[in-house]
């Protein structure tokens, strides 16, 4: 892994070891592969700081996990649309299911990319979620976008979520 140099928090907090830890080291690994060497990205770095201190403070980790991704693709160029179905051009509807594909966005018609409700969408989008479900398919969704830019070199950090015996 790769080590940050030159942040300047305005706060110090503490992030207490499990899965806080483990979640700032995720944070840390996609900031490191993704951002180029060198470039300051103050905006970004603001979102950078606010994750890390909602994690220290919020139980809910998956949602500052998500949240964060959500902003950091945007921050790239590659924006989430998660208010509107690209090829009806209408609202995402809660109860509708839809395929994201990385290239298009969210569509009700076509069958390729992956798979999403569309209260998951409406859920990444607000970076509040009321279900599991809701969780569990954000997670997936991110994973598949944040792929496309990764390459096929996992992510190191992901292995500290791992149950180990």
């Amino acid at each position: 892994m790769g080590t940050l140099l030159h942040i300047e928090l305005q706060t110090r907090y503490q992030l207490s070891p499990g899965p806080t830890l483990r979640a700032a080291f995720y944070l840390n690994e996609l900031v490191i592969r993704l951002l180029a060497k060198n470039d300051p990205y103050p905006e970004f770095f603001r979102q950078y700081w606010t994750s890390l201190t909602s994690l220290s403070f919020e139980t809910d980790h998956e949602q500052v996990l998500r949240v964060f991704e959500r902003e950091l693709l945007a921050h790239l160029g590659y924006g989430v649309i998660t208010d509107k179905d690209v090829d009806a051009g209408r609202a995402i509807s809660p109860n509708q299911r839809y395929h994201y594909n990385a290239e298009y966005g969210p569509s009700s018609t076509r069958a390729k990319g992956c798979p999403i409700h569309g209260a998951s969408l409406l859920a990444l989008g607000s970076g509040r979620f009321s279900s599991q479900t809701e969780r569990d398919e954000a997670k997936r969704l991110m994973r598949y976008l944040l792929r496309i830019h990764l390459g096929d070199r996992p992510l190191g950090s992901r292995s500290l979520f791992l149950p180990h015996p």
